[in-house]
């Protein structure tokens, strides 16, 4: 019989860009843009049961870890196991002993689309040193094929 994993953050944050409330410009080193267009592969796109693709999740900007540490974002969670219907990760949740103790705060958006109002602009130059080469920057997106995704997630999902 194995033992369950537990999720390492199962409150939302203050700043979660996923509560209507929160401003994105914000959130704690920065949210743009070219942050918020590398988290669009973190959402299920319609009904999936092919297990065979990788689960990428978003990793809350509190993160300071991306290995076995790794504390993902609630918000992004609360909404891909329910409005999002992402059938891959419910799975995966079963291996969890709290992911029934996730809990969000306030008004949530029903979209990712909403959690970067069109209004704002890109504070960050990708010059800065706060994007590297790839783009990526703040927000960690984690995949099913790398380490700390399964140092968190397992490989368990079918």
């Amino acid at each position: 019989m194995s033992t369950k994993k537990e999720l390492k953050r199962t409150k939302q944050c203050k700043n979660c860009p996923w509560k209507v409330s929160t401003n994105p410009f914000d959130i704690p080193d920065g949210y743009c843009e070219v942050k918020h267009g590398n988290l669009e592969k973190t959402i299920a796109k319609g009904i999936s049961l092919d297990f065979s693709k990788p689960i990428n999740a978003m990793a809350c900007h509190h993160s300071k870890d991306t290995g076995e540490n790794a504390e993902h974002c609630v918000g992004w969670l609360v909404h891909q196991l329910g409005r999002g219907n992402n059938i891959p990760l419910r799975m995966s949740m079963m291996n969890y002993s709290n992911s029934r103790e996730l809990k969000t705060y306030g008004e949530q958006h029903e979209r990712f689309e909403d959690t970067l109002p069109k209004n704002k602009n890109c504070e960050v130059l990708a010059n800065s040193r706060n994007i590297d080469k790839n783009g990526q920057t703040g927000f960690e997106i984690l995949e099913e094929n790398d380490p700390d995704f399964l140092a968190n997630f397992g490989s368990d999902i079918m």
